[in-house]
């Protein structure tokens, strides 16, 4: 909107002001504006897009995190379900050492026999422990995905 307001004189001599008259102006008001306003609504609905363009990447991010909270549980789980199985072969395998020493003594087995199922049994030792660690690593995992990691 414009309002204008013009004084009708002519200088004279260089001077503006020497025929002017307080009946002597025009004065006029302006106004515009679109009819169909379609920059407006453009502007509104680019703006409306992009709300929910960022609603749905947020949306996104909590289903990123819920999904990676419930992968690592679910790893913590199943290992320390492994380590509870793996500690009864590893049990297993301790008594089955015994058994080939007590045979060894009483002359039914060799050396041999009582090496191998050493072996067995350190190698069980040696997997549990590698478990125990994955089943650790796996704990800690799902602390820093529930965000309770100090």
């Amino acid at each position: 909107m414009n309002l204008k307001y013009n004084a009708i004189t002519e200088p004279i001599n260089g001077d503006p002001f020497s025929t002017y008259s307080i009946n002597n102006y025009t004065w006029g008001l302006e106004f515009s504006s679109s009819l169909f306003l379609r920059e407006e609504r453009g502007a509104l609905q680019m703006t409306s897009i992009e709300i929910q363009e960022l609603n749905y990447e947020i949306n996104l991010k909590k289903e990123t995190l819920f999904y990676k909270a419930s992968y690592a549980s679910n790893e913590w789980r199943f290992t320390e379900q492994q380590v509870i199985l793996f500690n009864q072969t590893v049990q297993d395998y301790n008594q089955l050492l015994n058994a080939e020493k007590t045979m060894f003594e009483i002359g039914e087995s060799s050396l041999f026999m009582v090496n191998s199922r050493e072996m067995d049994f350190i190698q069980a030792q040696l997997k549990l422990i590698e478990l125990i660690s994955k089943n650790q690593t796996a704990y800690i995992g799902t602390l820093h995905a529930l965000g309770t990691l100090n």
